[in-house]
């Protein structure tokens, strides 16, 4: 049988548009070309794929089944193709991180690690916190970095980061100028959430939050990453909630808000496999976990705050 892995690449994409010239140009092939990659590897099968006339494309039952394992061999591929140019890479990092948790510290300690170790590289890349773990947990990634706590049995976490909430606003909202906001203030506002899917354990923060006060807020869900709503908090549609350094990406629209009668904070946590084998990512760890138990433990105008935040970034599996 002579089908390739091209062959399952023009079928999926077919399969998944239903739709000859929008899968062509999602594949960069001739529309001719594609249409005979797909009628050789139905004619290699010995069954129809794929029901077409002039008007549309249907997938046959056996197109559909097709369709299932096809998407599951290219995402192996995919996977195998990642890992295998991370083995060939020596003195390498594949870190994954959240919006939340570049504005923080993260971005200064790369810099500082990468100063003091030029023969490594990082390469850092924006996922949420679902897509991280699932590269992870395919050894795709070296070490996340998302919102936490989290509760898997296959990898460790240690919090490196506790950020107060803060709410971001548009420029012209009533209370722009005031510095801060009371929950009850915010709970009258509409407040834009990323949709839960992709924000679960942040989302949860800020409801436990709201709950803890007894207020029930006016949420909406945004199927947006949050670089989208902060777009909608530039225009008015709402304001969002987040940490305090987080309003710059439309810095001329928005300001920011510290939220006055909460001492609620926001852990961003580091997390890798147990069975961590990465020489470099295991020193990159063990430099990002030094300086944050420094960095927690300065002197603070709260003594009894500082020795909380202290006692969180320590070890711990995540049971």
């Amino acid at each position: 049988m002579n089908i390739s892995i091209r062959h399952i690449e023009h079928f999926v994409a077919v399969a998944q548009e239903l739709h000859f010239r929008r899968a062509a140009q999602l594949t960069n092939v001739a529309q001719p070309a594609l249409s005979r990659s797909v009628q050789t590897l139905e004619n290699e099968l010995g069954v129809q794929l794929l029901a077409r006339n002039n008007r549309n494309v249907k997938l046959t039952p056996a197109g559909k089944e097709f369709l299932s394992g096809s998407t599951q061999i290219i995402a192996t591929m995919e996977s195998t193709i990642k890992k295998s140019i991370r083995a060939g890479q020596a003195g390498g990092i594949s870190l994954g991180y959240t919006c939340i948790a570049l504005c923080g510290q993260l971005a200064s300690r790369i810099i500082a690690f990468e100063g003091k170790n030029p023969g490594i590289t990082i390469e850092a890349i924006n996922a949420d916190a679902a897509q991280q773990l699932e590269s992870l947990h395919h050894d795709e990634l070296d070490l996340c970095f998302l919102t936490g706590p989290l509760d898997n049995q296959e990898i460790e976490t240690a919090v490196v980061q506790l950020d107060p909430f803060a709410v971001v606003v548009n420029r012209g909202h009533p209370l722009a100028s005031k510095g801060s906001i009371s929950l009850e203030q915010l709970a009258n506002e509409t407040v834009l959430l990323v949709a839960h899917t992709h924000a679960h354990t942040f989302n949860k923060q800020v409801h436990q939050f709201f709950e803890q006060a007894q207020l029930v807020p006016k949420i909406k869900y945004v199927e947006e990453n949050h670089i989208g709503i902060l777009g909608k908090v530039a225009l008015g549609r709402g304001v969002f909630i987040a940490t305090p350094d987080y309003g710059y990406v439309y810095a001329n629209d928005l300001t920011t808000l510290n939220i006055s009668d909460t001492d609620a904070k926001l852990p961003t946590v580091m997390a890798w496999r147990k069975d961590i084998h990465n020489t470099d990512a295991i020193q990159f760890r063990d430099f990002v976990l030094s300086q944050a138990k420094a960095t927690t433990t300065q002197p603070k105008a709260n003594p009894a705050t500082a020795a909380q935040q202290n006692q969180q970034v320590q070890l711990d599996s995540a049971e």
